[in-house]
């Protein structure tokens, strides 16, 4: 299959495109996840008392964290 699209060279030139794009996109959300680490640990402790269902752990955090951010874009 790899040798039938090797011989198209527009579909080579967008899996060449593609597989170059992994590592930046891998780094992108390497970054997020680090950001969203930080804020949920900082609603963890800040937080638990106003909202103790969505901030009474890491994981609860990190999950509200991913709503809020879903909810932005």
């Amino acid at each position: 299959m790899f040798r039938i699209f090797g011989r198209f060279k527009t579909t080579r030139i967008m899996i060449n495109a593609l597989t170059a794009s992994i590592w930046p996109v891998l780094n992108a959300h390497f970054i997020v996840m680090v950001v969203m680490s930080i804020y949920s640990v900082l609603g963890a402790t800040l937080l638990t008392e106003k909202d103790p269902e969505g901030f009474k752990s890491f994981t609860h955090s990190m999950l509200t964290m991913f709503q809020v951010l879903l909810m932005c874009c």
